[in-house]
């Protein structure tokens, strides 16, 4: 078995995020999917206290925002899993 990594220091964002996307969303809300995007790269997880003291927003803001973008059809969570994309 492989295990692949990304060994670059950037999150790649689309331009239909920025053009269609980020340009109506409240910015906190954009702080948190540009978060969860680094996260999800990097294969990494964590809990939305967390995600909210590194982000300095309170929890029930960062949960806001993922339901916003779940709406939004940006982010699909199955349980505790959340995946960035259609």
């Amino acid at each position: 078995m492989f295990e692949f990594r990304y060994n670059f220091n950037f999150v790649p964002v689309s331009t239909e995020f920025i053009e269609n996307y980020m340009t109506r969303a409240h910015g906190d809300y954009v702080k948190v999917y540009l978060y969860i995007l680094c996260m999800a790269i990097k294969g990494g997880s964590d809990e939305p206290r967390r995600i909210a003291k590194a982000l300095n927003m309170l929890e029930g803001d960062v949960l806001n925002a993922i339901e916003y973008w779940q709406e939004q059809g940006l982010l699909n969570s199955a349980g505790t899993t959340i995946t960035v994309g259609a």
